[in-house]
This record gives structure tokens, sequence and C-alpha cells, in this order.
């Protein structure tokens, strides 16, 4: 059924590990359950679609906040279609959450200086940027009232279609993403798993 639906992602939770497959078309994201640990830190995710760009980012529980996901463009490992920037011009979205409001955004390209953002509305910050060729990191970072801030980090690339692989297997898994708490480690009762 998914094979012929348009869904752009499917997104599962209660599950042993952080996982994230794509099939070429679906972006496919399974969050390890708060009750059953076996792989890292208790948390929950965060799943957007933006554009039609698809974004997710795990946050554990004891971390602090403010915390920020960039919503469009899309990790180059999540892409699904090409960015719908004009030419070279590119716009950047990210939504921010905090405990007290949100004071800034600002975002930068690879190593070079932050540049501000505008928005905050029901925590949403664009800017636009000019993209450099080729490959690049997008970083955004937010910072509270209370000078708390939190960075997320991307990596932009020329989109190229994904070879489809099959739905229901992990043959499309995006494997570690150490940044996203993604481990490639699938523990559980699997081919990586423990003898049970």
């Amino acid at each position: 059924m998914l094979d012929e639906s348009s869904a752009v992602l499917v997104s599962m939770g209660h599950t042993h590990y952080n996982e994230i497959s794509h099939d070429g078309r679906t972006v496919y994201v399974a969050t390890r359950s708060t009750g059953q640990i076996e792989e890292g830190d208790v948390g929950f995710s965060f799943a957007t679609i933006d554009r039609g760009a698809v974004s997710w980012r795990f946050k554990t529980l004891d971390s602090s906040w403010p915390f920020v996901m960039i919503t469009s463009p899309a990790d180059r490992r999540l892409a699904i279609g090409p960015d719908l920037g004009d030419g070279s011009v590119r716009q950047v979205r990210a939504s921010g959450w905090g405990a007290v409001p949100i004071a800034q955004a600002e975002f930068k390209i690879d190593d070079f200086s932050w540049h501000p953002m505008v928005g905050g509305d029901s925590g949403l910050f664009t800017a636009p940027f000019r993209a450099p060729d080729g490959p690049f990191r997008l970083s955004v970072r937010v910072i509270d009232q209370h000078r708390n801030q939190d960075t997320d980090t991307i990596e932009v690339a020329p989109y190229r279609a994904a070879e489809s692989k099959p739905t229901g297997s992990d043959a499309g898994s995006i494997g570690a993403w150490p940044e996203r708490h993604l481990f490639g480690t699938q523990l559980g009762p699997n081919r990586n798993g423990r003898k049970w």
C-alpha cells in the first residue's frame, strides 16, 4: 500500500533503536521507546515536512532547552527531491522550541560567520542565503532569553535520486548518524541483536 501512496514520511515509535531508511521516495523513521532503552539515552524525536523537505532529530530527556531543527533544506541523507531554490539563492527555515521564548536565531554556512534569521512566530525562523557550489554544511543556532542555546547542523548536497529500495526492508538504511542519535546498532531481536 505504501508503495502506491504519495507519503514522503512514515514515522514509527516504540522500537528498540533509532533508525532511518530511505526507499528513494519515502523516508521511514523509527524512534526508540522511552521505556525499553537498549541503545542510548531516553528521549523523543521531532519530525517535520516543510515544503517537501523531510527533517528528523532526536532529543534526549536530560538535555536542556532550547531545541532547534532545520526544516528546510533537507539534509543530503533525507532528500527526496531537489531543493526548490531560485538558482543559487535559497531559503533556510528552522523551528525552535524552548522553556522560555527564543530571543534570536542565526545561521551559517560551513565555518563562515553567523547571519540573522527573522520570524519567531510559532517558533519558525527563516532567512535567504546564497548557496555555494557543491556540498556544504548548514547550521542554525537559537538563543533563548536566558542565553541558553542549541545548534543544529546538516549536510546539503546537490540532489541525486536515491536508488529504489524495497519497502519494509532495511536495505535503504542511511546507517549511523551519531549527531542524530542514530548509532546503526539495531539492538534487539534482529541480525545485530543479542543472543536472547
